[in-house]
C-alpha cells in the first residue's frame, strides 16, 4: 500500500521501533507512579503537584532545547534522555531493596525524568522531519501516533497486570530496560543527522539570538502559528487526565489496580484506531475543517465519560475520547510540519511543547482542586478547556482558506497576461 511506503525507509523504521518501546516505558511509568501517589497520599491535589513538579522545569528549559535541537545530532539527543530515564527509573526499586525509599527521592527521580523526557519529545518530533518526504508528513506522524498509541496501550495492560502479579518494583525495573532497548534503536540514525558547524562555537548572545529568530519566525507565519497554538492542547488535556483517572477508578466506579490498566488502555485504541483514520485521511484538503470537529467531539467525550456508570462505559467513553484526542493531536502536527521550515523545526516543536508545558501546569494546578472537590465537575470544566484550541483552529482555518483565495486570484492573472 502506498500509504505504508514510509516503512521501505530504513532510518523511519527504527524511529517507528524507538518510539514504541519508548512509548511503553512512558505509560508503565505513569501509571506505577500513579499508583504509588493514590497508595500512598489518597490526594488528588497530591497527584496534581506531582504532575506539575514533572512539567515546571521542562517548561523553562524548552526555549534553550529548542537550539540545541537544531543545531546538534539529534540522535544523541534522544540517546543521552534515554539513558538519564533509565538511571532515574531503575534507582526506584533498588531504593526500595536497600530500604532507602523515602517520598523525597521519589519526587527527585521524577523530576529528572521528566528533565528528560520534554527533551526528548519535541527531539523526536524534530527527527521525522529530516526522516520523511513533505508528501510523507501526515502518514508519518500518522503512524508515529499509532506507535505512541501501540506503546500506551501496551503499557496500560502490562502495567496493571504486572503491578497485579508482581508490585510495582518489578513493573518499574521492567519499565527502565525498555529505555536501554531505546538506546540501543536509536544508535543507527546517529548517521542521518549531524551538528551544524556553528554548534561547537555557540556564544550566548547567539544562542539567546537563535532563540529570538525562532519565536519571531512563529509569530510571523500566521498559518503555522494558530496551528501550534492548536496543537498544543494535547499534552494538558492529557496530563490532566491523568490526574483525575486514578481517583476516578478507585472513588466513583470502585475499580483496583486491573481496572485502572483496562480504562487507561481504552484511550490507546482509541488513538490507535485514530492514527489508521488520520493515515486514510492523510490526501484530505480540509484537514482544518476536520480538526475543528476533532476537538468538538472530545469536548463531548468527556461529559459522556464523566458520567459513566461503570468499568464498561467508562472503557467506551475513554476509547472514544482516545479517538478524538488522537485526530487532534495528527490532525494540528501535521498542519505544522505541512507550514515550518526545516530550519526552524526544532525551535517551533520545543515552542509548542513549552505553551503545552505551561497549559498543563495551569489545568493540573486548577482540575486537581476542583477534583479534591467533585470528581465530575472537574471533568466539565477540562473539557470547557477546548474553546482555546477550537478559537485557535478556526482562526487558522480561515487564514488557509484566504492564502489559498489570493493564490487563485494570482495564478488568474497571470494566465489572463
Amino acid at each position: 500500500m502506498s500509504r505504508l511506503k514510509v516503512f521501505k525507509n530504513r532510518h523511519f523504521n527504527f524511529f517507528f521501533l524507538a518510539t514504541l518501546v519508548g512509548l511503553l516505558g512512558e505509560g508503565m511509568f505513569t501509571l506505577a507512579t500513579l499508583v504509588i501517589m493514590t497508595k500512598t497520599t489518597g490526594s488528588v491535589i497530591a497527584i496534581g503537584y506531582m504532575l506539575i513538579l514533572q512539567l515546571t522545569p521542562s517548561l523553562f528549559l524548552s526555549p534553550f532545547a529548542g537550539v540545541l535541537i537544531d543545531r546538534i545530532n539529534n540522535a544523541n539527543i534522544a540517546i543521552w534522555c534515554n539513558l538519564l530515564r533509565f538511571l532515574c527509573i531503575g534507582t526506584l526499586p533498588l531504593l526500595t531493596y536497600l530500604g532507602a525509599f523515602s517520598m523525597p527521592l521519589f519526587y527527585l527521580s521524577v523530576f529528572l525524568n521528566y528533565i528528560a523526557w520534554y527533551i526528548l519529545a519535541p527531539t523526536t518530533e524534530s527527527m521525522l522531519k529530516k526522516i520523511l518526504k513533505e508528501d510523507e508528513y501526515v502518514y508519518g506522524v500518522s503512524l508515529t501516533e499509532s506507535a505512541w498509541q501501540v506503546g500506551l496501550l501496551s503499557a496500560a495492560l502490562f502495567a496493571g497486570l504486572f503491578m497485579k502479579m508482581w508490585g510495582v518494583d518489578v513493573t518499574l525495573i521492567i519499565t527502565a530496560a525498555t529505555y536501554l532497548l531505546g538506546v540501543a534503536l536509536f544508535m543507527p540514525l546517529k548517521g542521518v543527522y549531524a551538528d551544524r558547524p556553528q554548534a561547537a562555537s555557540l556564544s550566548l548572545t547567539a544562542y539567546f539570538n537563535d532563540m529570538k529568530e525562532g519565536w519571531e519566525y512563529l509569530v510571523n507565519h500566521k498559518k503555522m502559528f494558530y496551528f501550534s497554538l492548536a496543537s498544543a492542547i494535547s499534552l494538558p488535556y492529557l496530563m490532566t487526565m491523568n490526574v483525575l483517572i486514578s481517583p476516578f477508578n478507585y472513588n466513583l466506579i470502585n475499580g483496583n489496580e486491573l481496572t485502572l490498566g483496562v480504562i487507561d488502555s481504552a484511550a490507546g485504541i482509541g488513538s490507535l484506531i485514530s492514527a489508521a483514520i488520520c493515515i486514510i485521511l492523510a490526501n484530505s484538503k480540509r484537514l482544518p475543517g476536520l480538526l475543528l470537529g476533532s476537538i468538538l467531539f472530545t469536548a463531548l467525550s468527556t461529559y459522556l465519560f464523566a458520567a459513566s456508570p461503570n468499568t464498561l462505559w467508562a472503557f467506551f467513553y475513554y476509547l472514544l475520547l482516545g479517538l478524538f484526542v488522537g485526530n487532534t493531536k495528527v490532525l494540528s502536527k501535521s498542519l505544522v510540519f505541512t507550514y515550518v521550515h526545516p530550519d526552524y523545526v526544532g525551535r517551533t516543536m520545543t515552542a509548542i511543547s513549552m505553551l503545552s508545558l505551561l497549559l498543563a501546569i495551569v489545568s493540573c494546578w486548577a482540575v486537581s482542586y476542583i477534583g479534591e472537590i467533585d470528581l465530575k465537575l472537574a471533568y466539565y470544566a477540562l473539557a470547557g478547556t477546548l474553546v482555546f484550541p477550537l478559537i485557535c483552529t478556526w482562526l487558522g482555518k480561515r487564514r488557509v482558506e484566504s492564502d489559498s483565495l489570493v493564490h487563485t486570484q494570482q495564478r488568474k492573472a497571470v494566465s489572463n497576461d
